[in-house]
Formats: C-alpha cells, structure tokens, sequence
C-alpha cells in the first residue's frame, strides 16, 4: 500500500463513514474523477448535463480483489493510505491532482483544494 499526501476535511471523513456504513468487510472507498456526464429522457431531450466532477464512491471487497490484480499486472497501485484512512484510487493517472491536496464534501460534492 502506498502513501497519499492527500487531506479530508471533517465533512468528508464524515460523508466516508456514511458510505461505508454498513458495506461488508474488505469493501474500500474509492475516489474517481467523471468527466462531463449527460442525461436524456426517452425521447433523448437533454434533462441534466453535469460538469466533470470528482466523486467517492466505494469497492466492495470482490472489486477491490478484481481491480488489485489488474492495476498490479500495470504496475500501479490501487490503494492508498492518507491520513489514516485507506482509499482506492482507480485513476492512478490523477493521484498528481490530489497529492499535497485537501478533499472536502458539501452537499454530498465532492471538492479538491
């Protein structure tokens, strides 16, 4: 596992507790970058367009085995450990925006600083 200089708030350690809560043992938050999403209706009328976002979701056990695996044969990691907390990071390609960074969450948004 390797070391993240990446700081939560109190609001998003918070926010990752209540996403944890309740996931089976092993299961790992993870933290992804989306880029512009878009939602249509059924008759494809745009409803929602959402700008690229950073998100936290998490990996259950199962995924955090699958995705280990494959991140490894890359030569990269998967998971971190950050202020005490271990995350998976799935988007090695970005751990450069998050390093010497804070993660905060208001209204269930997901803000880098």
């Amino acid at each position: 596992m390797e070391q993240l200089d990446l700081q939560f708030t109190e609001a998003a350690l918070a926010y990752v507790g209540e996403l944890m809560r309740g996931r089976e043992s092993g299961a790992l938050p993870a933290i992804f970058f989306a880029s512009r999403s878009y939602e249509s209706d059924a008759n494809g009328t745009l409803v929602r367009e959402e700008p690229a976002h950073w998100y936290l979701s998490f990996y259950s056990k199962a995924q955090v085995e699958q995705w280990y695996e494959t991140h490894a044969a890359h030569g990269h990691s998967l998971i971190y450990s950050t202020q005490g907390l271990v995350v998976c990071i799935p988007q090695s390609q970005l751990l450069a925006e998050l390093s010497g960074r804070t993660l905060d969450v208001q209204d269930r948004r997901v803000y880098i600083s």
